[in-house]
């Protein structure tokens, strides 16, 4: 009640649904709310005249094409200038009175953060407009792997920029796999059929084949940037684009601070705690990594690949267990022991299921110490350190 009520007073028009599951409020804004927080973002729209994209501004609105319709704004442009609205409303003096006190939450943070790191709301969500998704799936669904730009664009309107750039690779990535695929299956013809060899490895034609794909590499990535950039271009996500912000994680803890960014207030963590936990971080790593590598060690013992001639086989040589695969002992690799088909296979099945638990284990620990380490932000800091 307390969130309808406080996002209500900000001028938000919000519907309220109850379920068994609890309550559910679904919150819009006005097209003037959208305007104002399209300029305080700078979002980029088309000009009338000029034909190019600029900053969004209310005062020069009648400059932009198209701004009388409702459409102006795409839906993933909407969802943006809601979800921006809805971040500029700041938690109030009641905050702590009706939702409960936090530690580190002072006057002035965003409210819905707040609300989320005091499990007052479950998440916020953008919901569809079933229409348009309707007739977008349409087009998606007997669309070829090469489809037109133009369902690409429509993708962008209403998913936005990363999803659309998802497609946008994905028609180029299949779209060039032709010419190797092409010039493979032609090389494998000739070697079967006019030079009679079995084999590609001693091929004179492989390569030619090789040298193709370097070239071929360096042309793919240098087309797929000026594909990416064009599009960019066209959709206004080029330097500093609505979606290339990073979100300050709700889970970031720190102390209040005045940003000497902005001026607002916000949570801080110096930067020599997040050196220190980084270091733990990486000796943790360390370690794990040496038990891995130690598995393996003795793995490859008890396979009968380290011997005591081997490359550091003085440190890395174990005879208790490399006896095991000495001819006609059990785990014989050449099957001189008994139940040859089976028993020389124990080390390294045995060796694959150590690694499964151990990947199981570090995974929880490696989890554990992203959310340790306290980033501040999702992309840049934690999606990157995972």
């Amino acid at each position: 009640e307390y969130v309808c009520a406080r996002f209500r007073n900000e001028g938000f028009n919000v519907e309220q649904h109850q379920s068994p599951e609890g309550l559910t409020c679904i919150v819009s804004c006005s097209r003037a709310r959208m305007d104002e927080t399209a300029t305080k973002h700078r979002l980029l729209k088309l000009e009338k005249d000029a034909n190019i994209m600029e900053p969004f501004s209310q005062s020069t609105a009648i400059t932009f094409q198209g701004h009388d319709l409702a459409e102006f704004f795409k839906p993933s442009e909407e969802v943006f200038l809601l979800w921006e609205a809805i971040r500029a409303v700041e938690v109030d003096g009641n905050f702590g009175e009706i939702v409960g006190a936090l530690e580190n939450v002072p006057a002035g943070s965003e409210l819905i953060f707040a609300l989320k790191e005091s499990t007052a709301i479950i998440d916020v969500y953008p919901l569809h407009v079933n229409s348009i998704k309707k007739e977008l799936w349409k087009k998606c669904l007997w669309a070829s792997p090469l489809y037109h730009s133009a369902m690409i664009d429509d993708v962008h309107s209403y998913f936005g920029s990363k999803i659309a750039l998802y497609f946008l690779w994905m028609r180029h990535y299949s779209f060039w796999l032709v010419a190797p695929a092409l010039f493979g299956g032609t090389i494998s013809f000739i070697n079967h059929f006019v030079l009679h060899e079995d084999t590609t490895e001693e091929s004179l034609l492989t390569p030619f084949f090789s040298l193709f794909i370097i070239v071929w590499g360096a042309f793919f990535m240098q087309f797929w940037k000026r594909s990416c950039a064009s599009k960019c271009c066209l959709w206004g996500i080029v330097g500093g684009g609505y979606e290339e912000r990073d979100d300050v994680r709700p889970e970031f803890q720190g102390a209040p601070r005045v940003s000497p960014i902005t001026g607002r207030l916000e949570r801080h963590s110096p930067r020599s705690v997040r050196l220190a936990k980084y270091v733990v971080s990486a000796l943790v790593t360390g370690a794990m990594l040496m038990v891995a590598a130690a598995v393996m060690v003795l793995s490859l013992n008890l396979q009968g690949y380290i011997r005591h001639n081997s490359f550091w086989g003085e440190w890395l040589h174990f005879h208790f267990l490399s006896d095991f695969a000495e001819p006609g002992a059990v785990f014989d690799p050449n099957g001189g022991g008994p139940y040859p088909k089976i028993l020389p296979l124990v080390p390294v099945v045995g060796h694959t299921l150590v690694i499964l638990l151990l990947n199981n284990v570090y995974s929880t620990i490696a989890e554990s110490l992203t959310e340790w380490e306290n980033h501040k932000t999702r992309q840049v800091g934690y999606r990157g350190s995972r």
